[in-house]
């Protein structure tokens, strides 16, 4: 993991933090959206 990330859209920083605080504390709708996956939990087995 790297010491700081950066959060782009279209070319433009968006955000650029360490992981622990761009992820608990996204700066714009943009950044806080791309911390979540979308999808539905289902049995290994």
């Amino acid at each position: 993991m790297s010491d700081r990330i950066a959060a782009l859209d279209d070319g433009v920083i968006q955000q650029l933090a360490a992981p622990v605080e761009r992820y608990e504390r996204p700066q714009n709708a943009f950044v806080g959206e791309n911390n979540h996956l979308r999808g539905k939990a289902r049995s290994w087995r």
